[in-house]
């Protein structure tokens, strides 16, 4: 069964491109939490739940930013790479439940519902993208 969100995986040529849209989802994930940064920076409020925060909790975003950021890069780079399944799984949960945060924060509205759905699409594609290509490389043949 094949659709436009999940198409099968029939050859390397599918999976990589499957690892690369993966890519591209962590990405947007790195790009969502460089606009938290920003957010509450000139905004002084929280990008979880929209609360004041005073100017410890600005430099605390900030902080956290320098420590995610350059992680979520790499770990785009790793799915890009197709190597990346472990991490393309602990995006996928990471992204998930700081989605969920946030809808329960209440500083989302229904078109961020549907960029979160799009975006862990993107990241579960690169998941499967990359547990196929492991998988053919550990059984030195293509994967049905």
């Amino acid at each position: 069964m094949s659709n436009n969100w999940f198409p099968t995986i029939e050859a390397q040529d599918d999976a990589k491109k499957l690892a690369k849209q993966g890519s591209g989802g962590v990405l947007l994930f790195a790009a969502m939490n460089f606009l938290g940064v920003l957010f509450a920076y000139y905004a002084k409020k929280s990008p979880v739940d929209a609360r004041a925060i005073d100017v410890q909790g600005v430099q605390d975003y900030i902080i956290g930013a320098f420590i995610i950021i350059p992680l979520l890069l790499f770990f785009a780079w790793r799915v890009y790479k197709g190597k990346g399944w472990l991490v393309a799984g602990l995006v996928l949960t990471w992204f998930i439940a700081e989605s969920l945060i946030k809808i329960a924060g209440g500083t989302t509205n229904l078109g961020w519902v549907f960029f979160y759905v799009a975006v862990a699409a993107m990241i579960f594609n690169g998941l499967r993208g990359c547990w196929w290509l492991r998988k053919s490389a550990l059984t030195d043949k293509p994967a049905p």
